[in-house]
């Protein structure tokens, strides 16, 4: 769905900007798309509106997105939590374990300049 909103918004903003070159397929579906939302393609303040209001069902979509996998793993988690806390706590502390690699000669001259 969202692809399809963005392909819809690409030809009407590629129409906009160089509304002479587009020609063919494209303003075809250009003009398809402004009928059935009732408006005409050749008005620039119709094109606005429609382009603006794609755009925020773009957004708008994007952010379903990515609450939706946010819950996802959120309830991975979650489960994990509930049905092995062993593992799930052994998971948390291999996260956090992080290895810095500095070279022993560095830390000497560290401490020995202190």
């Amino acid at each position: 769905m969202i692809k399809k909103i963005i392909y819809i918004d690409l030809i009407l903003s590629k129409y906009k900007d160089e509304s002479k070159s587009v020609k063919g397929k494209d303003l075809k579906d250009a003009r398809r798309i402004m009928r059935s939302y009732g408006l005409i393609l050749d008005v620039p303040k119709d094109l606005q509106k429609v382009i603006s209001s794609l755009s925020d069902r773009i957004i708008i979509y994007g952010d379903k997105i990515r609450k939706y996998a946010k819950r996802k793993l959120f309830r991975r988690e979650n489960a994990k939590f509930e049905l092995y806390r062993g593992r799930f706590y052994r998971y948390l502390s291999d996260k956090a374990e992080t290895t810095v690699d500095v070279p022993a000669e560095e830390i000497k001259n560290t401490w020995s300049k202190m």
